[in-house]
């Protein structure tokens, strides 16, 4: 939770539960895009080729588990840290 909260929050809210499917489905290439952060999605995509090496079988299913989990929770921190829209 600390790397999380050390990393700059993103350049505008977004939504936690699309970050969870598009990582999940899309990895971390679909989460550099939807958050418009490579940090992001080097992280989640090295994360998940070293899962999948070790693994074998479950691994791209454990990644993508985690991908997902990854992307809603940065998406989760960063929104609280933005100022409120609106108010």
């Amino acid at each position: 939770m600390e790397l999380l909260n050390a990393m700059p929050p993103l350049r505008k809210r977004l939504n936690p539960t699309i970050a969870l499917i598009v990582g999940f489905l899309l990895g971390g290439l679909g989460l550099g895009i939807y958050m418009r952060s490579v940090l992001d999605g080097l992280m989640v995509l090295v994360l998940a080729v070293v899962l999948a090496s070790q693994l074998e079988a479950g691994g791209w299913l454990l990644g993508a588990a985690i991908a997902g989990g990854y992307g809603a929770l940065r998406v989760h921190t960063s929104n609280e840290r933005l100022p409120a829209a609106g108010r």
